[in-house]
This record gives C-alpha cells, structure tokens and sequence, in this order.
C-alpha cells in the first residue's frame, strides 16, 4: 500500500538553479541513486490518489465552486506545480486545454470528469480573481 512517506503533499516541488554548474552532477547522482525514481513514483501516486478522489467528487455531485471542489483545485494546482510555477491563471488555461485537445486520461478514470475537472478548475480560478474566459499562461 502507498504512503505519503517520503512525499511532500503539497507546495510547489523543489526548485533548482539549472545554471548552477552543480546541478548535472547532482541531477546524474539522483538518477544514479533511483532518486529520480522514487519522486516520480510519488508524483504518480498523488495523481491516482487525486484522480480517484476527483471520480469520488463526481460521483457524488460536488458542485464546482463549492468548497470541497475547491479544495480539489488546488490540490490539483499543486500537483501540477510540481513540474511548473502554476498560476490559478495558468491551471485555468490547462482546464481548457484538457476538453479542447485529445489525449487526457481523465475519461479513464471517470465517463465525464473531464468537463468536471475543467468546471471545478474553472470556478476555482475565478474565486481567486481569474476570468477563466480570458486566462492567460501567465
């Protein structure tokens, strides 16, 4: 059974200075020690975790907006921004993205969560002052 063990739930990752000349030395030391390994497993056990929590909330008729869908926007943000600073603007532009453009597994999960992950990001985002119409990756 996974555990948070070794996880950071939230916040947004490390951050790294790519220009510093230690970094591929100690990128290469990671992937040497399966490091690197260990934190994708992590990041992939959150998103199940997230997605089946998602299905969950769909399931039982969360309505985006409302605080327990909120709650699954920003985890959803900081998951995402393990990989980049994720805005509510930019997370707003992914929501989008995820019922404009094929290829997301959402509907594996769930018939439908999808439009429901991008309603919920949607609404979320304009809580926070974002006009999910004209959100920008910014």
């Amino acid at each position: 059974m996974w555990t948070w063990s070794g996880c950071n739930r939230m916040g947004g990752g490390f951050r790294v200075d790519v220009e510093d000349p230690r970094y591929l030395t100690a990128l290469g030391r990671m992937r040497e020690a399966e490091v690197w390994d260990r934190i994708e497993d992590c990041l992939a056990a959150a998103t199940d975790v997230l997605n089946a929590d998602l299905a969950t909330a769909k399931r039982a008729g969360v309505a985006p907006g409302s605080g327990e869908a909120n709650v699954l926007a920003e985890r959803h943000r900081a998951l995402m921004s393990r990989y980049v600073d994720c805005t509510h603007s930019m997370q707003a532009c992914m929501g989008r993205t995820y019922v404009d453009e094929p290829g997301y597994a959402y509907e594996a999960v769930a018939p439908g969560l999808t439009g429901r992950l991008r309603d919920v990001i949607l609404a979320n985002a304009e809580a926070h002052g974002v006009d999910p119409e004209s959100a920008r990756w910014e």
